[in-house]
């Protein structure tokens, strides 16, 4: 099986929350099947035991085998264990970004039409500016004119 190091490596390194999943259930189909394995090995050695065992010696052999048998399969099925918990701290950490992602954009978005109604409001101001200005000058305008008219 694959050592703690390894799956790591494996699930950090990717990056893609696809392959991840993708990565992790494989993982746990071949842990799953080596369970099955043993399970299987187990059973048949329980029965072989108890069918043809001739001396003693054979009895306690194969009882040594079942127990490290038993053993592997409690280090499988922890393995597992520990696989689905990961696979599930990172879908849920995966889940936390897409959140924190979405309510960022949506801040963008709030900041994006924000600035567009300043700039709108900002073009109006000028406009209106523009206005005061070219009124201004006319009045200017015409004020020349009526100094430089002769007095009767």
């Amino acid at each position: 099986m694959t050592d703690p190091l390894d799956l790591e490596d494996t699930l950090l390194g990717s990056g893609n929350a696809a392959g991840l999943r993708t990565s992790l259930e494989q993982m746990r189909r071949q842990a799953a099947q080596e369970i099955a394995r043993l399970n299987r090995k187990l059973s048949e050695r329980e029965i072989a035991l108890e069918s043809s065992v001739a001396s003693a010696t054979e009895r306690l052999a194969l009882q040594q085998d079942l127990n490290v048998l038993r053993h592997s399969l409690g280090e499988k099925e922890k393995t597992l264990d520990r696989i689905t918990d990961e696979c599930r701290r990172l879908e849920d950490a995966l889940e936390d970004q897409h959140v924190a992602f979405d309510g960022l954009k949506q801040e963008v978005q709030r900041k994006e039409s924000s600035l567009r109604a300043a700039r709108d409001e900002l073009a109006r101001l000028r406009r209106q500016l523009a206005e005061v200005q070219e009124y201004s000058e006319d009045l200017d305008l015409d004020q020349d004119r009526e100094r430089d008219l002769p007095r009767p």
